[in-house]
């Protein structure tokens, strides 16, 4: 039995046993599949291999920025009044700057349903190309917030911990960007 980075001996599974001395398979159940934290045993047969779950930073990160920014594009789209008013402190007035406010919340459901499709290929070009247009929005959009605040003298009770949240998400993304091109395949 061949697994890859794994040793054998520890190998010791609810379906299957595999002994490092005498290379035999016992079944205690039905030739299937169990789900463990480390990975996925597949046997049929006598036969298993261990397929090792991989990229379980990018993963996190991925599932941490669809969270978030699911949130904060359902709040846009259902309350857009509301979220400005935390995030700016001013109230939007005409329609106009509510379907804008609609616009944005939909943009940010985007982005969570593109972080949420592509956190389990954490290994393909797919989830760098995510993490880095993440990043870019990241950091755009804390100098968006920042020259509110600067120029345009807006300050709700929200936008501190939203700069204080995508400058900590930006940092993320930056740390797995700056890893290169292959290291989402070895997390």
């Amino acid at each position: 039995m061949r697994f890859s980075g794994v040793q054998a001996s520890a190998v010791s599974m609810s379906l299957l046993t595999i002994t490092p001395r005498q290379w035999r398979c016992e079944y205690r159940g039905s030739p299937t599949f169990a789900r463990r934290p480390f990975g996925v045993l597949h046997s049929s047969g006598c036969g298993a291999s261990l397929q090792l779950r991989g990229g379980t930073f990018t993963k996190t990160l991925l599932t941490v920025k669809a969270g978030v920014e699911t949130l904060a594009g359902l709040a846009m789209l259902l309350f857009p009044g509301l979220a400005i008013t935390l995030l700016f402190g001013v109230r939007l007035t005409d329609s106009a700057a509510m379907a804008l406010g609609w616009m944005a919340g939909v943009a940010l459901l985007t982005l969570g349903l593109a972080c949420w499709m592509v956190r389990k290929e954490t290994h393909g070009s797919a989830a760098r190309g995510v993490v880095v247009a993440m990043l870019f929005y990241d950091a755009a959009i804390v100098a968006i917030f920042l020259l509110a605040r600067v120029r345009g003298g807006l300050s709700g009770v929200c936008l501190w911990p939203a700069v204080g949240l995508h400058l900590g998400l930006g940092a993320w993304s930056f740390v797995r960007v700056a890893k290169g091109p292959n290291a989402l395949a070895q997390d």
